[in-house]
């Protein structure tokens, strides 16, 4: 294969791999607002494609860098915070009911978690 040709299909899977990205990142935040297909689904969707879409039009994507380093940090913050504030009182309390609708969200959300995750492991 010619180095163009191999730089074009490379293009193509970067451009799939970013399509995925913004679809799955749309689909988890929408879903927190309304049921798949609603009204306020779709507002959703539209206003987190939207603010992807500007974020990389101003330049986002080249400070990608900073913005992980911040997204490390509130995640290591994250870790401790949360089983803190809610292993103490699920003994006591048992384990929290939810709505289906709210249920499925957060099983979509650890499978788009565990594609993207797995889509880092070198091969």
């Amino acid at each position: 294969m010619s180095g163009a040709l191999c730089a074009r299909l490379f293009l193509i899977a970067i451009g799939i791999r970013l399509f995925n990205e913004v679809w799955s990142n749309t689909k988890v935040a929408a879903m927190y607002f309304g049921p798949e297909g609603s009204g306020a689904y779709r507002v959703a969707a539209l206003a987190v494609t939207a603010f992807t879409m500007f974020y990389a039009w101003r330049g986002g994507l080249r400070r990608s860098l900073l913005t992980d380093a911040g997204q490390m940090l509130l995640a290591a913050v994250l870790l401790v915070v949360v089983p803190v504030a809610v292993f103490p009182p699920l003994p006591e309390r048992g384990i929290p009911e939810v709505p289906d609708t709210v249920h499925w969200a957060g099983v979509t959300f650890i499978a788009l978690a565990a594609v993207q995750v797995l889509s880092y492991i070198p091969s």
